[in-house]
């Protein structure tokens, strides 16, 4: 069995990563919904779900916020 430390170390990171995720879908869909698609939209879910997972989580989701928002990643 892990020690608790790791424990919450690795559950604070899957509810990071799960933020980012859903942001980041989130917003994808949102835009598909602007009256024309990649401007301005009526619509904008992952202002709640970032309300939401700071209220509910706390502070320590703001990395999953700010990575969800990020568009595109380049990698190489």
């Amino acid at each position: 069995m892990l020690p608790n430390r790791v424990t919450s170390s690795l559950l604070t990171s899957s509810q990071i990563a799960g933020i980012a995720g859903l942001y980041f879908v989130t917003g994808k869909l949102g835009l598909l919904l602007a009256v024309e698609p990649g401007y301005a939209t009526a619509i904008w879910p992952p202002s709640g779900i970032a309300l939401v997972a700071i209220l509910w989580l706390g502070y320590r989701m703001w990395p999953g916020i700010w990575l969800g928002s990020c568009e595109r990643v380049d990698i190489l």
